[in-house]
């Protein structure tokens, strides 16, 4: 389940830009950070994609992450 929470309401407000940070064992801490690449918007739903450090990450969906590792989500706004 994607779990948003901190700065940024839920999908239409996130942009490219944004840092995404992963807590991939709902420990309370962030295990992985990226950087959101690109927002697509479809009718009521929202893909969000981002790159990270490592390779098998580059450009990846939010949602296909959380599939793979679970854990929850959180943006942060760069302003």
């Amino acid at each position: 389940m994607c779990q948003l929470h901190q700065s940024i309401p839920p999908g239409s407000l996130v942009k490219g830009g944004d840092i995404v940070q992963f807590d991939w064992n709902d420990s309370g801490d962030e295990d992985h950070t990226g950087i959101v690449t690109r927002v697509e918007k479809n009718g009521h739903s929202v893909a969000i994609y981002y790159a990270g450090h490592t390779s098998n990450t580059d450009y990846q969906s939010v949602d296909e992450s959380l599939r793979n590792g679970g854990g929850t989500v959180s943006f942060w706004n760069v302003k």
